[in-house]
């Protein structure tokens, strides 16, 4: 049999490939970690932890998008079937411990960035992270790409997703039409819900009226439950979207925290309360490990990592920790 001829690609594809074998084979080699005793320089050593991660983190990145490539030309050609699986889900599980969602993410970020080229490159020069590319992916247009990578860099991935999804939905009140997009498991649940409404209007109805009959429904029946005193504690959470306000908190806020304590003298004004989740509040701003000043809601010093006798981690100015880039 002949010899089959080497593509010019392969050599540089071993090389890319040990090249990344060895800049993660110091994974294989971590030493065990000493259980921690209350040593005066723990604070430094929390801080070396920190960096540790971050450059950790940073190397993701790049497992991310391999990754990505991977799972897509998997799914693609259907290999799972060839391997012996019943479905891809069911590679994703038995496999790769990781959900079918997880993955698909993964690989549909890779299909978009070859309609995107100009979003990989950002990706390639550092100027968006993984996370932020996706959400990018996610909602912007050819159109309009260039100038969310510029504000990406200003934003985290909390305040993207939050300004674009505010974008699609000023785009589609003037379209005068709604996408929605779901799982696959509550496409079916919202047809059998169109189903009924149909059924008891005894007609074929158009989804979006499907949709304002299925709204119209549950406000009457959950109306009184639903009703809430107008009280300052809403207006703020309102105010703030129902976040957390901490810089790159994802969670809902549950509490309204007084900038200014009461106790100092601080009023129940608006620009001095900000929203909370609640693990933020009573561990660590009530605890010290965070301080906050200045004016709700874009005028807020954030300090994090507060160290007594040292400068805290992470300093954010209201420039940064505003509505749009928090």
């Amino acid at each position: 049999m002949p010899a089959v001829p080497v593509d010019d690609w392969m050599e540089p594809a071993k090389k890319w490939l040990e090249e990344q074998s060895a800049r993660w084979a110091a994974l294989m080699q971590v030493s065990p970690v000493a259980v921690w005793e209350p040593i005066p320089d723990v604070h430094a050593d929390a801080h070396g932890l920190h960096e540790q991660l971050r450059r950790l983190a940073s190397q993701r990145d790049d497992w991310d998008g391999l990754f990505g490539h991977l799972a897509m030309l998997l799914q693609r050609t259907q290999a799972w079937r060839l391997l012996g699986f019943a479905s891809f889900g069911h590679y994703c599980d038995e496999r790769l411990g990781m959900s079918e969602r997880a993955v698909q993410q993964r690989a549909s970020l890779e299909r978009r960035l070859y309609d995107l080229p100009s979003l990989r490159q950002a990706m390639c020069e550092r100027r968006v992270s993984y996370e932020k590319a996706r959400i990018i992916a996610r909602y912007a247009d050819a159109g309009s790409l260039d100038t969310w990578i510029e504000r990406a860099g200003r934003m985290s991935c909390v305040a993207l997703r939050a300004a674009l999804q505010g974008e699609e939905e000023a785009q589609m009140c003037a379209r005068g039409n709604v996408e929605i997009v779901v799982p696959r498991h509550i496409r079916g649940l919202l047809a059998m819900a169109f189903h009924a409404v149909r059924n008891a209007a005894g007609q074929w109805i158009s989804p979006g009226e499907c949709l304002v009959r299925i709204a119209e429904h549950f406000l009457e029946v959950w109306k009184a439950a639903l009703e809430e005193p107008n009280t300052a504690r809403k207006r703020v959470l309102e105010r703030d979207l129902g976040l957390c306000q901490v810089w790159g908190c994802t969670r809902a806020a549950v509490h309204v925290h007084h900038i200014q304590f009461r106790s100092a003298g601080g009023s129940d004004d608006p620009t001095n309360l900000v929203s909370l989740c609640a693990a933020h509040h009573l561990q660590c701003v009530h605890n010290g490990w965070i301080r906050v000043r200045g004016k709700a809601p874009d005028g807020l010093y954030w300090e994090l990592g507060v160290r007594p006798g040292r400068a805290p981690l992470v300093v954010v100015e209201p420039a940064t920790a505003s509505a749009e880039t928090r």
